[in-house]
């Protein structure tokens, strides 16, 4: 099992991509094959995302890192990229002649000011919506954690109790379901009462559950929080959802591109249309090959001068920008 120094330690869960690329797909069997998965809808992978980011939004914070150094990495990291996706989206109406019919302007004042989830139904980029969703917690969460302070973690109950569970709702308690994983593993006293979850076959009845309980909204959050315990951890299972960190760094920009891919995988291949696992795979493999190239010539590219930039201002003055005059302390 794994010890809570070692959790403190690590930087990285490859597991967790892996996690992350099990939510694309299952979103993507939700759109294109529930006609076969009738069980299955696009909450269940939705829901995964959300307490994802959850987590790992909370775990950064709980590190010694300035708030602007946070935002500022965040920015860097997802804004590029769906601005990139949505300018090809925006691109593709125009250039088909479609952009006043698809109403275009008017769902752009939503998508480019994060507020995605009011835009309504968008054949084209409508899953984006928890983009708008994800955008508000980045933004006050950081902000709650170091106003709160120490009293972060009690301020959650009342959080997750205070918040209707209808609606879009749902969404901002999936993700305080998340953020209560990162605080319960952060102190030690928390972290002994789940420790038995860390051990390596945890995952196997855990992952049951979840199916269990992948009718309920409610239920799919809790399945995934007590995953992410497991998930932290070192395992055969672990090794296995690792195996997809490949997808899993590229699932963000993979589910963006998952309705966009689908109508031009239509207009190639009209029987496409139809749900089928034919149709799931396609969409899966071709919006894997787009998310790569934005991955590859926009979000690394964009993340590494973000890093290049912040690493600049944190660099102490050089011998060429130190004062010439004696401190009052060598002239005392």
């Amino acid at each position: 099992m794994l010890d809570h120094d070692d959790y403190r330690g690590a930087r990285y869960f490859p597991a967790l991509d892996g996690l992350r690329a099990v939510a694309v797909v299952l979103v993507a069997f939700a759109l294109y094959a529930s006609s076969r998965f009738n069980w299955l809808d696009e909450w269940v992978g939705v829901s995964v995302f959300f307490v994802l980011t959850g987590f790992l939004v909370t775990r950064l914070l709980l590190r010694p890192e300035p708030l602007k150094e946070f935002y500022a990495r965040r920015f860097f990291r997802l804004v590029p990229l769906y601005l990139a996706i949505l300018l090809g989206v925006a691109a593709f109406a125009y250039l088909r002649g479609e952009f006043q019919i698809r109403e275009m302007p008017r769902l752009l004042m939503y998508y480019l000011t994060f507020n995605n989830e009011f835009a309504g139904a968008d054949p084209l980029f409508g899953t984006s919506w928890i983009v708008g969703i994800e955008a508000k917690f980045y933004l006050v969460w950081p902000l709650a954690v170091v106003a709160l302070g120490r009293f972060a973690p009690l301020a959650l109950v009342p959080a997750v109790a205070l918040v209707p569970f209808s609606g879009m709702a749902v969404s901002y308690v999936l993700l305080l379901l998340g953020s209560v994983v990162a605080f319960v593993l952060h102190y030690p006293r928390t972290f002994a009462l789940v420790r038995p979850l860390t051990h390596p076959w945890a995952v196997v009845p855990v992952g049951l559950l979840c199916i269990g309980l992948s009718r309920w909204h409610l239920g799919v959050g809790i399945g995934a929080s007590l995953l992410v315990i497991c998930l932290v951890s070192s395992g055969p299972v672990h090794h296995v959802f690792s195996a997809f960190r490949f997808v899993g760094r590229r699932a963000y920009a993979m589910y963006l591109l998952l309705l966009p891919t689908h109508f031009v995988v239509v207009l190639v291949a009209p029987p496409l249309k139809q749900d089928s696992l034919v149709t799931v795979a396609t969409v899966l493999v071709v919006s894997l090959c787009l998310a790569d190239l934005v991955h590859r010539w926009v979000e690394k590219p964009v993340t590494a001068f973000g890093k290049r930039l912040l690493a600049k201002r944190q660099a102490p003055p050089t011998a060429d920008h130190e004062p010439t005059q004696p401190s009052m302390a060598a002239a005392a």
